[in-house]
């Protein structure tokens, strides 16, 4: 940059790559700056809160559409959606004057993952598997903590937004464990299963040490994997197949697929 503060055009007007804008959900946050860093694309990066997954599926996707809505249509060749199918929240969002792209994933694990194939055979064989990354240690707490008091809140409307203690008071204090042991808690979970993106070392070995030791307090197993970028890459690199993304034209919604594509096009 000169002192005058304009740009040297260093490619002589060569430099016409595509830009998108890639909206992804924050428990991704180290794996999508890795991507865009990597890409042979200019990739904005624009992230929501985790803690939007905890409210109701309609508020969600109206919150995803806002941002859709945000992106200016001048700006970027197309929209990148880093959100799985997410409990059907991201149904109903609609392409506005831009295509959206979005890959065919259930939820962010098979982002991790590399693959819904790749995430389906390790469900199979690992039904009772809590996923560890280092977006749900580093931001899952706090967004929690963050969108408790709105009314669209899902733990709120369980009661899961008051303590220990509170419950005891309400409903005495073996009630109150049995809450806390089923809904409230990780019960039907036997397994911390910590996939290893290798994109940090050194914050993937605390999530590591961290969650071996919290295995051993629960009596639970404990197993390391390693994840994969494949899927995000090809977010951000392109072309988008049709067999692993949903191109949306604009005007078209996101609906369910109840089959192996997991989301289709709507009107």
């Amino acid at each position: 940059m000169s002192q005058s503060g304009q740009g040297i055009d260093v490619f002589g007007g060569r430099n016409h790559r595509p830009r998108y804008r890639l909206i992804a959900c924050e428990v991704m946050y180290r794996e999508c700056c890795y991507a865009a860093a990597v890409s042979r694309n200019v990739v904005d990066l624009h992230f929501t809160s985790q803690g939007w997954h905890d409210l109701k599926s309609a508020t969600m996707c109206e919150r995803v559409q806002a941002e859709v809505d945000a992106a200016p249509k001048d700006r970027y060749a197309a929209l990148l959606l880093g959100f799985g199918l997410c409990n059907n929240g991201i149904v109903g969002l609609r392409a506005r004057d831009l295509p959206l792209i979005i890959p065919r994933a259930h939820d962010c694990i098979t982002f991790f993952m590399g693959s819904r194939e790749a995430y389906q055979r390790h469900f199979d064989a690992n039904g009772g598997a809590y996923y560890l990354t280092t977006g749900w240690i580093e931001r899952d707490k706090e967004n929690i903590e963050n969108t408790m008091g709105d009314e669209n809140n899902m733990l709120r409307q369980m009661g899961l937004n008051r303590s220990y203690e509170e419950m005891v008071a309400q409903y005495g204090e073996e009630n109150a464990k049995m809450i806390f042991a089923t809904i409230g808690g990780l019960h039907n979970y036997r397994q911390f299963t910590h996939i290893d993106m290798g994109v940090a070392p050194e914050v993937e070995a605390e999530v590591g040490r961290a969650g071996r030791e919290e295995a051993g307090r629960r009596g639970w197993t404990f197993e390391i994997i390693a994840g994969r970028l494949d899927l995000l890459r090809a977010l951000t690199d392109g072309p988008w197949p049709t067999d692993r993304f949903l191109t949306l034209e604009p005007g078209q919604t996101v609906q369910p697929a109840y089959d192996g594509r997991i989301i289709q096009a709507g009107e």
